[in-house]
């Protein structure tokens, strides 16, 4: 019940919104729920979308102004604090944040989408079964109609019959023969009478193509909508999960495209915004004053018809609208008159002829026959024709038609706009935060990365760097001095400093020891001497230094390389050539 009062608190309060015109005068009140493109309400509904239009365009504004606005002062600021780390953890939070709230809000536009899917399949069931319902009846109007064409042949052929032997026998009763026509008279009347209010029900009842055609084209309708509004949602769900791992990333470029994907996605929930609110708006004009709408279109007795069995209890009866107790008084006189009739038919000719006697029994009692199976048959259509009608064959599908449409798909409809307008503003929300990324999530010059305690380059181990690291300085000029000896004269290759300004052990010991001195000064020697030219006995020799620290010689007879003789040691790394 509870939900029940909510849903038409929110149906009143969504009608009674103030609707304008083209020209933003205010209609009535009382101005009916309409369809046609040149109406006033039209021109309402239009406002309506123009309305939401007009949101998206003042938001897309002050999206591209802030994102300008970024682009021009980002670099204003390049201090230390710019791009800490606190700050784009806080900011990647805020992003995951929002996203979380958006795919929410998508989350309920898609339920809403289902409970609005659902509530119109089941209305549109119901409306199907009521369709079928007075299909039936009418059908059984259609087969008491003929039952009554049937039954007035066959009276009027009870009258020619009466006549002819009233002509033929002068000694019969006049006054019997007035009562007999009387009768028939009478059972003729009766069976206009019945024919005459069959005709109307049968109006009444075979009045359904607009509910016909609206069932097939709110099928289609239904179906496309839905279809397109998952569509939609799915796409933008998944254009926003790809920027929530950019975030979660913190990477530049996916930023970036998440930027434009999301202005698309930004843009998309507006314009579905814009067209879902006015349909919700005149949703709730149709369900709250749609009734002069469904005139235009149906008879006033098929839709009485409608509006009882929407409220009536499944016990109450048959429906006012249509005349079906005054075709069960109708149905009984003629079954009256007719047992009147031939029991006055058989006093008439007891006085007769054996011979004539048979005969006019005979004919008369195969019409009465026949008029009383007629009568017996309009008495079995007539009962399918209630029970066709009754309230309890057709209040359910009427009830859940009118439920169906107008509380759950219109909480539906309800929770699809409201769901849109907050994700518009949410993604804007979204979009000004994102462009706070473009510069935070940038690659910086020099990547900040956390050490370890045991590395041996990090500077809280270390105060003092080692001058020799795996000869990285070799060609240093002050590197060459303390590997040469230093100023005092002393071979300090062997030591390294340490953090306590100690001396480290050499990394090589024993018998290897003195020949790391002799690498270590003759590579010193051949660093401090000049590029030039060898002189030598049998040509010329020219060397350049290789890439690692090597001789590459080119001589076409080499005897002397750096005034070593022929065949003399080459230290270290440097590699002897003979021809090129």
């Amino acid at each position: 019940m509870s939900g029940r009062n909510f849903a038409d608190k929110l149906l009143n309060l969504i009608h009674n919104l103030p609707h304008f015109d083209f020209r933003f005068n205010r209609l009535r009140h009382d101005t009916p729920f309409d369809i046609d493109p040149n109406g006033e309400y039209m021109q309402s509904l239009v406002v309506f979308c123009a309305f939401g239009l007009a949101l998206a365009l003042l938001f897309l504004l002050a999206t591209v102004i802030v994102w300008v606005a970024q682009c021009c002062f980002a670099h204003r600021s390049n201090g230390p604090q710019r791009n800490s780390r606190k700050r784009i953890d806080r900011l990647s939070l805020a992003l995951f944040i929002v996203s979380i709230l958006c795919f929410s809000l998508m989350g309920a536009c898609l339920f809403g989408n289902e409970i609005f899917n659902k509530s119109v399949q089941s209305s549109l069931d119901g409306l199907g079964h009521l369709n079928d319902g007075l299909r039936r009846a009418a059908i059984q109007t259609q087969k008491l109609n003929h039952s009554q064409w049937q039954l007035s042949e066959h009276v009027d052929e009870l009258t020619i019959l009466i006549e002819r032997k009233s002509r033929a026998h002068k000694n019969i009763n006049q006054t019997q023969i007035r009562e007999a026509d009387a009768l028939l008279t009478e059972l003729s009347d009766k069976i206009d009478e019945l024919k005459q209010q069959l005709t109307r029900t049968s109006i009444i009842l075979f009045d359904t193509h607009f509910l016909d055609n609206t069932k097939r084209n709110a099928e289609r309708i239904e179906f496309e909508r839905w279809l397109l509004c998952l569509i939609l949602q799915l796409i933008m769900c998944a254009v926003l999960f790809a920027g929530v791992i950019a975030f979660c990333r913190q990477s530049r470029k996916g930023a970036i495209i998440f930027s434009g994907l999301g202005l698309v996605i930004f843009l998309v929930s507006w314009l579905l915004f814009s067209a879902v609110f006015p349909l919700t708006v005149s949703h709730a004009d149709f369900c709250s004053d749609g009734r002069t709408f469904l005139r235009s279109r149906l008879n006033d007795e098929l839709l009485d018809l409608t509006n009882f069995y929407s409220e009536c209890a499944p016990d109450e009866g048959l429906p006012p609208s249509i005349p079906l107790t005054l075709l069960s008084q109708l149905a009984k006189d003629q079954a009256g008159a007719e047992q009147r009739l031939g029991t006055l038919l058989a006093r008439m000719f007891e006085k007769e002829k054996e011979i004539e006697k048979k005969e006019n029994d005979k004919a008369f009692d195969s019409i009465l026959q026949l008029t009383q199976s007629e009568i017996i048959s309009s008495s079995k259509h007539l009962g399918a024709l209630h029970f066709a009608l009754q309230c309890g064959q057709l209040h359910k599908d009427v009830f859940t038609l009118r439920v169906g449409m107008c509380r759950y798909a219109f909480l539906g409809s309800v929770l699809i706009s409201a769901g849109l307008f907050l994700l518009g503003l949410t993604l804007f929300v979204l979009l000004l935060l994102v462009a706070k990324s473009w510069y935070m999530f940038s690659r910086l010059p020099n990547d900040y990365l956390e050490v370890g305690e045991e590395d041996q380059f990090s500077p809280r181990i270390h105060d003092t760097m080692p001058d020799n690291i795996y000869d990285t300085n070799l060609f240093n000029p002050r590197a060459r001095q303390h590997l040469s000896g230093g100023v005092d004269g002393g071979n300090n290759s062997d030591r390294m400093p340490t953090q306590n300004g100690g001396q480290q052990q050499p990394l090589l010991l024993g018998e290897r020891q003195s020949w790391q001195q002799q690498m270590m000064t003759h590579n010193a020697a051949i660093a401090s001497a000049p590029p030039a030219t060898i002189g030598t006995s049998g040509g010329t020799l020219r060397g350049t230094l290789t890439r690692n620290g090597g001789l590459r010689v080119h001589s076409a007879n080499y005897q002397q390389m750096n005034g070593a003789s022929g065949g003399g040691a080459v230290y270290g790394r440097f590699q002897e050539y003979g021809d090129a």
